[in-house]
């Protein structure tokens, strides 16, 4: 190529690039500026941690690759299970389904505390980080992979106390702290009086109808201190007035 062609090369080229950039800046000038940023249906999250982790802000225009590329980055984070976005006129919605903390698990083979959600799946590490109340604390050894306890027994324990919060709103809430014992069955300590409850290791929903009968006997006749035995055919109380 002589030196006139790779001029004239040149020359094209850079009006091509200059055409593309104009086009490009009068198309997102055309796109309606976003005024408002709308979260929906994130109870884990943050409203703020929702638009850092979406990387959008007010006051910029978005194109449909970028908002696809704002619902790719919201996916990617352990606490966000579906996410919807949309843009109506100056407002983006950002529709999201995340995971609830069900538990705290204490993993006896380390020194750390860990939030989780039903399925096992890791929500935040560390104490300084974590951030839902009212849920028990699990103490045992299980199997962890980088984002998720993949142990059964643990999972099983997990699945349960959801199906305990959904059903039995106000037991959920006095779930203090759960050992798990091997073949021993599972320890359940309550607030406010640390009564203690002794259970099979399978926690089905007959198991959890006789747990949240015990307690209901507990809390009616004003037992402060004491512990009931279920892991048999028949209730065993052990009570102090």
């Amino acid at each position: 190529m002589d030196r006139g062609r790779l001029l004239l090369f040149l020359v094209l080229s850079m009006v091509s690039f200059s055409l593309g950039a104009a086009v490009l800046f009068y198309y997102k000038r055309m796109l309606p500026q976003a005024e408002d940023i709308e979260i929906l249906g994130a109870s884990y999250l943050h409203h703020n941690e929702v638009i850092q982790i979406a990387g959008i802000s007010t006051g910029e225009r978005y194109s449909r690759t970028e908002l696809s590329r704002v619902k790719q980055r919201l996916l990617k984070h352990p606490a966000i299970v579906r996410v919807k976005v949309r843009q109506e006129k100056n407002v983006i919605r950002l529709i999201l389904k995340d995971r609830q903390c069900v538990a705290w698990v204490e993993n006896q083979s380390e020194k750390e505390l860990y939030e989780v959600d039903r399925e096992g799946f890791i929500l935040s590490s560390g104490e300084s980080k974590l951030r839902c109340h009212k849920i028990p604390l699990i103490r045992g050894s299980f199997i962890r992979e980088e984002n998720q306890f993949s142990d059964h027994e643990l999972r099983h324990i997990l699945k349960s106390l959801f199906q305990i919060r959904q059903n039995y709103p106000n037991l959920s809430e006095r779930l203090s702290e759960l050992r798990i014992n091997g073949d021993k069955g599972l320890t359940i300590f309550l607030r406010p009086n640390h009564l203690r409850v002794e259970l099979p290791a399978s926690l089905d929903s007959l198991q959890i109808r006789r747990f949240y009968t015990a307690v209901s006997y507990f809390t009616r006749e004003k037992i402060k201190k004491g512990w009931v035995d279920l892991r048999g055919s028949e209730a065993v109380l052990h009570t102090e007035y």
